[in-house]
């Protein structure tokens, strides 16, 4: 709000500024129309906004400070009935008293998707939102308004989903926070109703590491497999230690070949955290990428499909590795899911002593002021070494030459 010194009075109770850079007297001129009023012996101020900026004119203010005062006069003669406003502060007040009466979820969770998910989120990320809104949220609390909505009508959703299907009733959980968090921060409302809501679905261990044979073994089979899409993405996976997703959606343009060897470089839109990240490919994965591209006759996607986005997608793949699994079963690897090649590929070059890269080859979100704002080395010698010598290794285990290959102590080796 402008100082009372910069103000210029047109009449009682109604004052102006002139803008520093558009004049009255100029083409661009403008005027900021402020109320300073003294009404029942309290000094309301009410800045309403610039005359072309905010198409507010000289009529719009006296008209409102006549408001006020009529306003003013009939809360005086009517106590016992709602107050009116008086003041700019007052209509601020009465606007978000009626979206609270008013606002249901159906109309908060179109909110959130538009303003926070489809704005700040991955593209995927806001499709599922979506469709937990379409298919649980909505149907079950879209018309009850968010005044209204208490714990218990939370707990009942998940609780009641969980039946059938608890993980989803984590995630759709986790979905309703993230909406009713978006709504404080609006000030929608002053707490979350959902607030100390416990998942009710128990998660599933995310602890399985394959072991260098076993992933020797997986090798060999995914070798014969007659899909070679996804026998591909999860030897990369393997290899690389990208995310799922990551591999399915890669293009030749990603590939870089340099003088220190070939690096995939993955844009901030093609990651999952939003940053962009840029890994070594080794020998094996160099070798599987040029077949597919060679043999394929490939001049975008790496892993194209018939989809509308042109690549095979991360739920596609999921289910794959998921009906691959009797197969697997068959050369005595006990279950995994796609995800557990990524560890798996964390693990093993951690245990090859390069652990400190691990986090730099997994593409995540430096950790600590430091490495944050201070140290930016890439690291990309120490990467480019940590994934030669994972290749080395699964190539070596393949060969079965146990001459050359580098032991890896399983998980109970290490543990005594």
């Amino acid at each position: 709000m402008a100082s009372p010194k910069e103000l210029r009075k047109l009449q009682p109770g109604v004052y102006y500024k002139e803008h520093p850079s558009r004049k009255r007297d100029s083409i661009n001129k403008d005027r900021q129309w402020i109320l300073l009023q003294r009404l029942g012996g309290v000094r309301r101020t009410s800045t309403l906004g610039w005359e072309k900026l905010d198409k507010v004119s000289q009529g719009d203010a006296i008209n409102k400070a006549d408001l006020y005062k009529a306003n003013f006069r009939w809360n005086k003669a009517n106590p016992l009935e709602a107050p009116k406003p008086i003041c700019k502060a007052d209509e601020t007040a009465t606007s978000k008293a009626t979206d609270e009466a008013t606002t249901t979820i159906e109309d908060l969770s179109k909110r959130f998707l538009k303003q926070h998910a489809e704005k700040k989120l991955k593209a995927a990320t806001a499709k599922e939102y979506r469709r937990q809104f379409d298919k649980y949220i909505n149907p079950a609390l879209g018309k009850r308004r968010i005044t209204d909505i208490e714990k218990k009508h939370i707990i009942k959703l998940v609780e009641d989903l969980s039946n059938s299907a608890p993980i989803m009733a984590n995630r759709v959980l986790a979905t309703i926070k993230g909406m009713f968090t978006y709504a404080v921060n609006v000030d929608l409302l002053k707490v979350s109703p959902a607030s100390g809501a416990k998942p009710p679905g128990k998660e599933n261990e995310k602890d399985r590491v394959l072991e260098l044979d076993e992933i020797a073994a997986m090798f060999k089979a995914l070798s014969n497999h007659d899909n070679r899409d996804t026998a591909d993405i999860m030897r990369l996976i393997v290899l690389t230690g990208l995310r799922p997703g990551e591999i399915a959606e890669m293009r030749r343009t990603q590939i870089k070949t340099e003088l220190n060897g070939t690096w995939l470089e993955l844009n901030k839109d093609d990651t999952k955290n939003n940053q962009k990240h840029r890994t070594f490919l080794n020998s094996l994965a160099l070798n599987i990428i040029n077949d597919r591209t060679n043999d394929l006759h490939l001049t975008n996607y790496i892993f194209p499909a018939k989809t509308t986005s042109g690549f095979m997608r991360k739920d596609v793949l999921v289910r794959r590795v998921s009906r691959i699994q009797p197969t697997m079963q068959e050369k005595s690897i006990e279950p995994f899911t796609a995800h557990d090649l990524r560890r798996s590929a964390a693990t093993g070059i951690s245990k090859l002593g390069h652990w400190a890269v691990v986090p730099d080859i997994m593409g995540h979100k430096p950790q600590g002021v430091t490495r944050k704002h201070y140290d930016l080395y890439s690291r990309e010698p120490e990467i480019k070494k940590a994934l030669e010598a994972w290749g080395s290794t699964i190539e070596n285990s393949l060969n079965e030459n146990p001459d050359n290959i580098i032991q890896i102590p399983t998980q109970n080796e290490q543990i005594q």
